[in-house]
Parts: C-alpha cells; sequence; structure tokens
C-alpha cells in the first residue's frame, strides 16, 4: 500500500467520524427541545408572574444540554486525531525497519501516542480574529440556547400567547432542531395572531451553530494532528492542503491553499507552515508528503557511515523519549 493510499484511509475514516458524532449532537438536541416543550406543555394554565420558575426551568434544561455537547466535542476532537495517528504509523512501517537496520531501535507507536491530546491542546490556546478560545465557543452554545428560550417566552408572553400555544411550541423547534419539521428554514417567521396582529420571530438555531462548530473543530483537530504526525515523522518532507469534495466554488483562500507552491508541489507546505483552519465548516484535510523509501534508506546509510543528518537530528529529538 502507498503513502497516499495510507493517508486516504485516515481521512476517510476521520469524515465517518464526524458523521457518527454530528448525529450524537442532534441526538442531544432532540433531548432538548422534547424537555422544552414538556416545560411549555406543564406550564399551560400559569399564570404571566409565573414565568421565572418557567425560564428558570428552560435554562436548566439548556445547561445540562451545554454539558453534554461539551463531553461530546471533547470525545470528537480527540478521536479526529486518532485516524492520522493510526494510519501515519502503518504507512511508517518500512521506513521504521530501515532505521532498524542503521542500529535505531525505533518505536513510532511510543513517538505517536500522544498526537491526538496535543492536538486538541493547540486548539484550545489558539484564539482567532474575534479573540475567542475553543472553550469560549462551546460556552456559548450553552449561553445562546438560554438566551433564546428566555427571549422566547417573554417575547411570546408579551404578544398574548400562552405558555402552551403551538406557535410557542413551533418556535422552540425552529430555535433549537428545525431539521424536525422537514422544512427548509427560514431567517424570520411571521404568524397572525387572532385579532389580526403580526407576530414575528427571528430564528437563528443553535443547533446549527454547534454542528457548525463541530465540523470546523473536528477537521481542524484532524489537521493539526497530522502536523504533529508531520513533525514526527522522519520521513516527512512536507504538508499537503486537500480540498474538500464538498468545497463549493466560491474563490475561498482553499483553493489559494490548495495551489500554493513554494517548490515542494502544488498544496504542499513545508513541515510545520500548514495554515490553520481559513473558514466555518472547512471540511478540507491535509496529508503528510515523504520521501520515496529508496531515499529514505540512503539517508540510513548515510548516517552509518557518520553523516550529520536528518536521521541524526530525528534520533536527537525523540530517541530519549522512545528510550523513557
Amino acid at each position: 500500500m502507498t503513502w497516499e493510499q495510507y493517508m486516504m484511509k485516515a481521512r476517510r475514516e476521520a469524515v465517518l467520524g464526524l458523521k457518527r458524532y454530528d448525529k450524537q449532537l442532534g441526538t442531544i438536541y432532540r433531548r432538548l427541545t422534547d424537555e422544552v416543550l414538556d416545560v411549555l406543555d406543564s406550564a399551560a394554565g400559569a399564570r404571566r408572574w409565573q414565568q421565572r420558575q418557567v425560564i428558570s426551568a428552560l435554562a436548566q434544561a439548556a445547561k445540562a444540554s451545554g454539558q453534554e455537547v461539551e463531553g461530546l466535542m471533547s470525545r470528537a476532537l480527540l478521536d479526529a486525531g486518532r485516524p492520522v495517528v493510526k494510519y501515519t504509523a502503518q504507512g511508517l512501517g518500512p521506513y521504521e525497519a530501515a532505521m532498524g537496520e542503521a542500529g535505531l531501535r525505533v518505536d513510532m507507536a511510543t513517538v505517536l501516542f500522544r498526537v491526538p491530546q496535543e492536538a486538541v491542546a493547540v486548539l484550545h490556546a489558539r484564539t482567532y480574529s474575534d479573540g475567542l478560545y475553543l472553550s469560549d465557543r462551546i460556552w456559548n452554545l450553552t449561553r445562546n440556547s438560554q438566551r433564546g428560550l428566555q427571549r422566547m417566552v417573554i417575547d411570546g408572553l408579551a404578544k398574548g400567547l400562552h405558555y402552551d400555544d403551538p406557535r410557542l411550541a413551533e418556535q422552540a423547534k425552529r430555535f433549537l432542531q428545525p431539521a424536525r419539521l422537514g422544512k427548509k428554514v427560514k431567517p424570520q417567521i411571521t404568524r397572525t395572531l387572532k385579532d389580526g396582529t403580526k407576530y414575528t420571530f427571528r430564528q437563528r438555531p443553535v443547533s446549527f451553530d454547534a454542528a457548525r462548530l463541530l465540523r470546523t473543530e473536528y477537521m481542524s483537530a484532524f489537521r493539526e494532528a497530522g502536523s504533529i504526525c508531520a513533525e514526527k515523522n522522519p520521513a516527512c518532507e512536507g504538508e499537503q492542503w486537500l480540498i474538500s469534495e464538498f468545497h463549493p466554488d466560491i474563490g475561498c483562500a482553499c483553493e489559494d491553499y490548495a495551489t500554493h507552491d513554494e517548490g515542494l508541489g502544488e498544496g504542499v507546505y513545508k513541515v510545520g507552515d500548514l495554515p490553520i483552519t481559513p473558514h466555518p465548516s472547512c471540511l478540507c484535510t491535509s496529508q503528510q508528503v515523504t520521501v520515496s523509501l529508496d531515499e529514505f534508506m540512503g539517508w540510513c546509510q548515510d548516517y552509518v557511515n557518520g553523516e550529520r543528518n536528518q536521521i541524526a537530528e530525528w534520533w536527537d529529538k525523540y530517541g530519549m523519549e522512545m528510550a523513557a
């Protein structure tokens, strides 16, 4: 199997993992929607002054859901890096054997063991143009759920709706889980009350924001794990940006990244120079670019002959790690 085929397997496994987590995320918001509808239904007949208790119950439901989302994100980001570690180790098997023949006892599994955790640590330490950390973005999902539900109840009551009014339930569904309605989601919904007045509410599905964050950071974790693997791969010469098959032709930075050429090949960057995520929901991937096994064996022979080359530098950096 070629190195490109190993990396293709890693990308395929990562994308399948993202689909599983996206489905689990949808389940969390479906449960939250059901809880919210139960709270509203239970409050039928409650007086207006009891809205504080209703809002509190909704906030508690959103908080519990937010904790579930946070746990799911933590698991997803760790899992995002595991395929690239798995297939990097497999692809390096022949290279590892070549180093063994040169007298170096190499265990790439040990060198790559903590890559998923290291990739997640990088994501948590990174800020984008808005200055927010990943933890801030995850926390914002819960806050936005709570604020949206609170605004929904207050505005609904102000317009004469009761807690069990079907229009309030519809708004809750659209805000939390619009896919359940089986129709295209519009940014603004207008309903006419019995007295002829118009009731309008804007709809920004919080579940959409959560899904977008999951997709964005999951693929960021995959690429970051790939970059760390590239740094630890003694045969790696560069990292290649690969456009997602689902990428629309919109002229964004991804297309520039994929055609970038600094002499290493189209879309190939020096190890450590791969760009960070250019925009939300980016599904583009990356792969390591390695030298041929024959060339690598030549490096190993040069090392045996006493030459201070890439193999010597790699051993100085990771030899003690494997001996620990």
